[in-house]
């Protein structure tokens, strides 16, 4: 007798290797059998000759509170989404310690929630009391740890190590992003040995994903070839028109690199947008010193020349006001210009953008979200069909109802793995069905070290997705991404 008997489907194991018809049985959580199984079994699925697959491992996410809000992880798991890697780009939801406690304060207004914890340990405990659907892969953020020391670098290190201990599988970098952007090389190199010790892995959201991209990916190998720790290059892209074609040379880097050692991979999401917050398109220099120096200096009126041709300059990088669309933010009054580019609310505003961007962050102190246009089509197929690749939608959880339902998300939120089958599977035939599923299981399990799953054979955690590839499509939208 079985827990679970699934039969006549098409099982793509996770290897790459073609499907076949096979009948599988689950018993304790565990796949017992696959082939022609005899036996009853308490729950009978017929799967219509639909695909049976592993679960599918969303392998860079930001759903560290959102799982905490709505644990049936609605926009994930109706992904096939099984797996997610949480903490990433330098931010987790624990050490809510030092300073690091009133960043995820802000992040918890935002979602109705009370903070409940300090130590790593006890974020992680608080997260199985939630008992998600989704299992969760923790990463500890190397910002949050910066933060929650006071940029003392022994204290990083000690606070580095206790988050190791207690679950935390790898660190996380957001170089792009303070206080991360004002780590050297050395530190991170220290940090990462650390975290090699552990046998956890380096994700890093690099320093540069536009003029500087192959400067900041050298960096990234640098540490890895320096501290012998995994890296996992996150959302890899070439921003701005003017860097477009540079994934060829990015993807040589990491060619070269591997082939002297280096354990190095990448991780992207199948859109040619982007998403992150409206305080990154300022120049860094407004960033240093903490959150005060930088609302400082947001009203000093000695530095709003500056700060607008330096705004303005970065922004045409990325391809222009009308390349910059709002997704969320807290004030009632800019709901109704969620969805809208920089350039049009600056029409209806009668402004100039720099003044819409002003407003905005001046009227939204916990943040205002914008998703960016900067990617090429060609990069963005080079990348996603590349043998290397794992999939990861860099979303938080969402749900159609709720608080979670707020604001005007990126699609990817949605629609990261249904996008692949139906775009580079089904209508372009860039790749096979039994590769696209290799990269979203058995890929990303051996980047993480996760040895029972990412596989449909005996002894494996019965994490499965099924599902028809004819009907498969990604539904959501920039204006209507829920």
């Amino acid at each position: 007798m079985f827990d679970l008997l699934i039969h006549n489907g098409k099982i793509i194991d996770g290897t790459g290797a073609p499907w076949y018809w096979a009948d599988l049985a689950v018993r304790d959580g565990v796949i017992v059998q696959v082939g022609s199984v005899l036996g009853d079994a308490l729950r009978k699925i017929d799967a219509g000759g639909a695909y049976v697959t592993p679960g599918f491992i969303d392998i860079h996410t930001h759903s560290d509170e959102s799982v905490l809000v709505k644990p049936t992880a609605v926009s994930k798991i109706s992904q096939g989404v099984t797996t997610e890697v949480i903490g990433n780009c330098g931010y987790s939801a624990a050490p809510a310690l030092g300073g690091a406690r009133q960043a995820i304060l802000s992040n918890l207004a935002e979602l109705e929630i009370s903070l409940t914890w300090e130590s790593y340990a006890e974020y992680l405990h608080i997260v199985s009391k939630a008992c998600p659907v989704v299992n969760i892969y923790p990463l500890v953020g190397h910002g949050t740890l910066r933060l929650a020391s006071q940029n003392s670098g022994r204290e990083i290190e000690k606070l580095l190590e206790e988050a190791l201990m207690q679950g935390a599988r790898g660190l996380s970098t957001g170089l792009v992003y303070p206080p991360g952007c004002f780590a050297s090389t050395e530190e991170l190199v220290q940090l990462c040995c650390l975290v090699q010790r552990y046998g956890g892995i380096y994700a890093s959201h690099i320093r540069d994903e536009g003029d500087q991209l192959l400067a900041a990916l050298t960096e990234a190998i640098e540490i890895g070839e320096r501290s012998g720790v995994s890296v996992e290059v996150a959302h890899l892209k070439a921003a701005g028109p003017a860097n477009h074609g540079k994934t060829v040379q990015a993807l040589e880097l990491i060619a070269e690199a591997r082939e002297r050692g280096v354990d190095i991979a990448f991780d992207a999401y199948p859109y040619t947008a982007s998403s992150t917050g409206l305080k990154s398109l300022l120049p860094r220099w407004t960033h240093a010193g903490g959150q005060q120096a930088f609302w400082d200096r947001l009203t000093d009126p000695k530095l709003e020349i500056q700060l607008e041709l330096d705004t303005a300059e970065i922004v045409a990088a990325r391809g222009g006001w009308s390349a910059v669309r709002l997704s969320a933010a807290s004030n009632p009054r800019d709901q109704e210009i969620m969805g809208l580019t920089l350039e049009k609310v600056a029409q209806q505003r009668g402004l100039d953008p720099w003044q819409v961007v002003k407003e905005l962050l001046l009227g939204n102190p916990n943040g205002v979200e914008v998703i960016c246009f900067t990617m090429d089509q060609v990069d963005v197929d080079r990348v996603i069909c590349h043998p290397w690749v794992s999939y990861g939608s860099d979303a938080t959880s969402r749900s159609p109802q709720g608080v979670l339902a707020k604001s005007k998300p990126h699609p990817r939120a949605y629609g990261t793995f249904p996008r692949i089958f139906k775009e580079y599977v089904s209508e372009r035939k860039l790749m096979r069905v039994e590769e696209a599923v290799r990269k979203m299981t058995s890929g990303p399990a051996t980047r993480l070290s996760l040895n029972r799953r990412g596989l449909i054979k005996p002894g494996m955690a019965a994490d499965l997705t099924c599902f028809d590839l004819a009907g498969i499509e990604d539904q959501a939208t920039y204006m209507q991404p829920h």
